[in-house]
């Protein structure tokens, strides 16, 4: 029995707030970054979001500083702020390209000092948790990796600079294995992530002849699975430190994943992105222009799959 994107949508928790940011995200972020709020409203209407639910969605967006609006007339325009592009531009990289899975044994860690409050220390946590950083202590957070630290969370609050010392180590080389694995296991909740993986899979999952069936039912409709799988996907990626394969579990289910969207969001990007520009700026549509990296997303997952 094939799928539908009406069961697609029942089967995830889809709320108006994070809806509006994965729109803004992997649609709207590639042609500059804002649009008429009359605009969005009537895209939004394909997933069945009313006018006051789209108004109350970017107001929050707008309170928690991360769109800006500006009127003119009786028109309404939002846009990111500095704070929602920095926050979205990394977003991006990490959902569109496959992470590098190489790794030279360093790990970077993160103390917190003494003087954050409570809620700035769980703030600075999530945030953290976001560049793969697993807890393994009350304020020692770490990675094993040598990136560099993404800063771009602290764009409004530079003070928090002071309280966040990084610094990198390697582990004994006689450091055993079944400590390394405890520590994993105890940092990351992999088996978690490993089940919601197979969730996403499952629900994605279908022929070649139901997709193109899907994707002709009428013109919204790769628009609509496009923006459901990214909205999805990058759920998933909030919990998924991306560690490298010598820490994950065997037949890690996260791989396959990755291969799956990109195999589906290479199928819709283009009508999907004529369709909401249609919707967005219906009057001036030939005039928008679309970013040329928006044709390399998933370029590198493409060519892992193949090599």
């Amino acid at each position: 029995m094939s799928v539908s994107l009406e069961e697609i949508q029942r089967s995830l928790d889809l709320r108006a707030n994070s809806l509006i940011v994965t729109v803004f995200g992997d649609t709207i972020l590639p042609l500059g970054g804002g649009t008429w709020l009359s605009g969005l409203i009537a895209l939004m209407a394909d997933f069945g979001l009313s006018e006051r639910l789209v108004r109350t969605g970017v107001y929050r967006l707008q309170k928690l500083g991360i769109l800006q609006s500006r009127t003119e007339g009786r028109r309404a325009y939002y846009s990111l702020s500095d704070l929602g592009r920095a926050t979205f531009e990394t977003a991006e990289k990490r959902i569109y390209q496959l992470p590098d899975k190489s790794w030279n044994g360093e790990w970077q860690l993160i103390y917190l000092l003494p003087g954050l409050s409570g809620k700035e220390r769980r703030r600075v946590k999530k945030e953290l948790a976001w560049q793969s950083f697993g807890e393994i202590g009350p304020s020692l957070l770490a990675r094993p990796s040598n990136q560099t630290l993404d800063q771009s969370f602290l764009v409004k609050e530079e003070t928090l600079k002071q309280f966040i010392l990084p610094f990198t180590s390697k582990l004994d080389s006689e450091f055993p294995d079944v400590a390394l694995s405890s520590l994993v296991a105890n940092s990351w909740e992999l088996d978690q992530l490993q089940s919601d993986y197979e969730k996403f899979i499952a629900r994605f999952t279908m022929q070649e002849h139901d997709l193109d069936g899907l994707l002709r039912k009428n013109a919204s409709a790769p628009f609509v699975l496009r923006t459901l799988l990214i909205h999805d996907y990058r759920h998933l990626l909030l919990h998924d430190p991306q560690l490298p394969e010598d820490l994950l579990p065997k037949n890690w289910t996260g791989t396959h994943a990755s291969e799956l969207a990109a195999s589906i969001y290479k199928e819709t990007a283009s009508n999907a992105q004529n369709y909401a520009i249609e919707k967005l700026s219906p009057n001036e549509a030939s005039e928008v222009k679309i970013n040329p990296d928006f044709y390399r997303r998933f370029d590198n997952l493409d060519s892992d799959r193949q090599n």
